[in-house]
């Protein structure tokens, strides 16, 4: 057994620690600190609570050290975010916002759009096929309420899986038959929002990885009367039996006040909608939602505006072009959710600094998320314009062009020599080359490079992205034009951005990805008072005088169509579960 000694407390040495001489002194020790406590407490008594001038400035002191951390944007004397082009348009309290997205990826999506306060979008909306909630937001279940002809496809299959792994808390990946259940979301959840918003004026549809521009929405769709019956968007088109179009979901699309109503005032909750063929037959809701407007009484196969505003893919694939440089740019897709957080703050920066009419431009995102190797030699070139240096590639030792190995930057109104073509004009095939053909020709920006082509960038050009593993790409770019088109007409040129808005953004159908539009070649800026022109729509829609007969495909699609409406007209009802889609 140890000795007392080992137990003997830190600093006494082994000495045992008790003698009566040191227990007197402890006695004294305590009373001392008591007496000490004691006085303690009775000042602080007096001096609590504390008043409101003296929280109010200490608190006031914190804010004024941490506040430039922050935020070093924030301007004291305003209301930041909310001024200038960020100031929240009254046509705001107005719209819907729908945010589509399913179950699997919805923890990789929505919760960026939801992390930041926004007053500007009041009503929004987050459907998915699960019920649940992030944070203080409600994520509502599209497919709650499934009639029996939906629970009858085999697509419902994967929502009982959804919901299954769900409630036994394992883990959900995502799956094809996601993407295939997502078209059974359109009919229910739009006559949600339409049921819940009887007076709104317009109902917005975008993707879980769609970021959309709200502040710049609302100021183009301003210009649009909600009275009357508008569907606008990307104007998507699609192959099957017969060629289809329709407003690309992952875009957005918006349907006006007028429009929905003739939808689902006698058909509220979606039912007839949804039972219709196409659904069926078509692969994707968006695809299937846009051929059934286009066949309603008094409308036709194309969106009714839209074109260049709306993006399919993101800031990466974006086309710039000397017409668009002072467009709109409404939304980009395909964002992740760092894309997401970029963006969001790259608008929160930029709005502050512009006048309450103006938006964002598609040579702000030029401007804004150009990488850094690109971003700063054009940098240069800009300022060596300014100081109108004649030529400053040989006076200021600047190169004309960037060249990015393991780059890819897409073409443009694509033209093109592979290393055949080069074989006939007697050259090597080689980037040397490939950069001299984009420089013989002055409508190119840009040239893209492969082991078996190079492809040139005309009327316009893109910022383009990391080569995919496996794949050899190199890409350049002549700053020299590029800047050439900054020089003539400056992105923040406010008399300009006014000059666009006059003009008028996303005039008729049309797809910001379409090529060899014959809108930009020899495009000039027009005088003041000119309204743009609308894309041209394909020759055979075109054609004055000539009745568009519907093809043996056509009139058998129309057949199937019919024979499935008539099919699954008796099992319209719902099934009687839990409510679990809420109406406001």
């Amino acid at each position: 057994m140890p000795s007392k000694a080992a137990y003997a407390p830190l600093g006494h040495d082994g000495r045992h620690p008790h003698s009566s001489s040191s227990s007197i002194w402890d006695r004294r020790r305590i009373f001392i600190i008591l007496a000490i406590c004691a006085s303690g407490l009775l000042v602080f008594s007096f001096l609590w609570p504390p008043s409101y001038d003296s929280i109010k400035q200490t608190a006031q002191s914190t804010i004024d050290k941490i506040g430039p951390k922050l935020d070093v944007f924030k301007d004291s004397t305003q209301q930041y975010p909310w001024v200038g082009a960020g100031k929240v348009h009254p046509l705001a309290k107005d719209v819907v916002l729908m945010i589509k997205t399913g179950h699997s990826v919805i923890y990789d999506r929505v919760p960026m759009h939801l992390v930041w306060p926004r007053p500007d979008i009041p009503n929004r909306f987050v459907y998915s096929d699960v019920a649940l909630e992030i944070g203080n937001h409600q994520v509502i279940d599209a497919l709650a309420n499934a009639s029996a002809h939906v629970k009858s496809k085999d697509e419902y299959k994967e929502y009982i899986r959804l919901n299954t792994l769900f409630q036994n808390h394992a883990p959900i990946a995502s799956t094809h038959d996601g993407w295939m259940l997502d078209k059974w979301k359109f009919a229910p959840m739009t006559a949600h929002a339409w049921r819940n918003n009887r007076k709104a004026k317009w109902f917005v549809t975008i993707d879980g990885d769609t970021y959309i521009f709200w502040g710049t929405l609302m100021r183009w769709l301003a210009t649009y009367e909600s009275s009357k019956s508008l569907y606008l968007g990307y104007d998507e088109i699609g192959y099957g039996a017969i060629k289809y179009y329709f407003g690309h979901g992952g875009a957005g699309y918006i349907l006006s006040q007028k429009l929905m109503d003739d939808i689902f005032t006698d058909d509220p909750e979606g039912l007839q909608l949804e039972s219709k063929g196409e659904f069926t037959g078509w692969p994707c809701g968006d695809c299937a939602f846009g051929v059934i407007i286009g066949n309603m009484p008094g409308r036709g196969k194309h969106l009714d505006g839209g074109a260049d505003l709306f993006q399919h893919d993101g800031s990466d694939v974006l086309v710039f072009r000397k017409r668009l440089w002072h467009s709109y740019l409404i939304s980009l897709h395909h964002s992740s959710a760092a894309n997401l957080m970029d963006l969001r703050e790259f608008e929160e920066k930029l709005l502050p600094t512009l006048p309450e009419w103006d938006g964002v431009r598609y040579c702000d995102i030029w401007e804004g998320f150009s990488p850094a190797f690109l971003r700063e030699p054009y940098a240069k070139y800009k300022e060596a314009l300014a100081l109108e240096a004649e030529d400053p590639v040989k006076k200021l030792n600047l190169n004309h062009s960037v060249v990015a190995p393991g780059w890819k930057s897409g073409d443009v109104d694509k033209e093109g020599c592979d290393w055949n073509c080069a074989k006939q004009k007697g050259v090597p095939f080689d980037e040397v080359h490939c950069a001299k053909f984009c420089e013989d020709n002055p409508k190119c920006f840009g040239w893209l490079m492969s082991k078996t082509d190079c492809t040139l960038s005309i009327n316009g050009w893109r910022i383009g992205h990391p080569a995919p593993a496996g794949q050899t790409w190199t890409s350049g770019w002549r700053l020299d034009r590029i800047a050439a088109v900054e020089r003539e007409m400056p992105c923040k040129n406010t008399t300009l951005r006014a000059d666009a808005d006059e003009r008028g953004h996303g005039v008729g159908a049309g797809r910001s990805s379409l090529e060899r539009t014959g809108l930009d070649d020899g495009w000039v800026l027009p005088p003041k008072g000119v309204k743009n022109q609308p894309q041209p729509l394909p020759p055979a829609e075109t054609e004055p005088g000539k009745e568009n007969k519907p093809s043996a495909a056509e009139v058998a699609a129309a057949a199937a169509k019919a024979a499935a409406d008539q099919v699954v007209a008796p099992v319209l009802s719902r099934i009687d579960i839990p409510l679990r889609i809420p109406d406001m």
